[in-house]
């Protein structure tokens, strides 16, 4: 998602369709690069794993971005990931994920790590409904539900090839010098503690809003838009 200026208009979009070979994490971001570049775009809104893909385009594209919002990031997706599996009570590999992380020598994850993050990905996926541990708001779930039968699946090959190198090569993300703000949801699922999430991004230089009544969607179940504008 991007837009052009914060009290304009924004311009939604889902990510460049990649396929086999190209269906890497740098052949993504290139490709966000590029539709950026295509456009009078300022800045770059993220959400979930987009913030990743929103960092990674700082310095990327031909004009600057000049404001970065990144929308309920997961710093850390085997962790996040383990996290949320915790709270469905879902995967008996979550403890063997949880100690890879811990005891992981650099940013890049190892392929034992990998394999066992995408078993506890499964293990999310076949637990009914799920998705209600994003939501903080009942009625948001009941119109994420009805919402959810007019979409398209989702690419899972694509998804599965993009994340498992973006998992393997991983960077951390240049400290960026445009405007930096993040919004998290208070509930959010994938979040070990709270109070660490608010520190750590403060202290990489966001502005950091956070929402009492909100999970993984602080956009949709939030007037964060309003938030930012004031």
């Amino acid at each position: 998602m991007t837009l052009s200026h914060l009290n304009e208009v924004i311009d939604f979009w889902d990510q460049p369709k990649l396929l086999g070979a190209a269906c890497t994490y740098e052949a993504l971001v290139a490709a966000c690069a590029e539709r950026f570049d295509a456009q009078a775009y300022t800045g770059v809104i993220g959400h979930s794993f987009a913030c990743e893909i929103a960092q990674s385009l700082v310095g990327q594209t031909r004009r600057p971005i000049q404001h970065l919002i990144l929308t309920a990031p997961i710093r850390d997706l085997p962790l996040g990931f383990a996290n949320l599996a915790d709270k469905l009570g879902a995967s008996d590999s979550t403890g063997r994920l949880r100690e890879l992380v811990a005891n992981r020598p650099s940013q890049a994850s190892t392929p034992e790590e990998v394999s066992i993050f995408w078993k506890v990905v499964q293990d999310i996926l076949s637990q009914p409904r799920f998705y209600r541990k994003f939501w903080a708001q009942d009625e948001k779930v009941k119109e994420y539900e009805t919402l959810l039968s007019t979409l398209p699946q989702l690419d899972g090959p694509m998804w599965q090839a993009g994340l498992t190198d973006f998992l393997m090569h991983r960077q951390t993300p240049q400290p960026a010098s445009c405007l930096r703000t993040v919004m998290l949801g208070e509930k959010d699922c994938y979040h070990s503690n709270f109070n660490e999430e608010k520190k750590v991004w403060g202290d990489r230089g966001y502005t950091v809003h956070t929402y009492r009544n909100s999970g993984h969607f602080p956009h949709i179940e939030e007037d964060c838009l309003n938030t930012l504008k004031g």
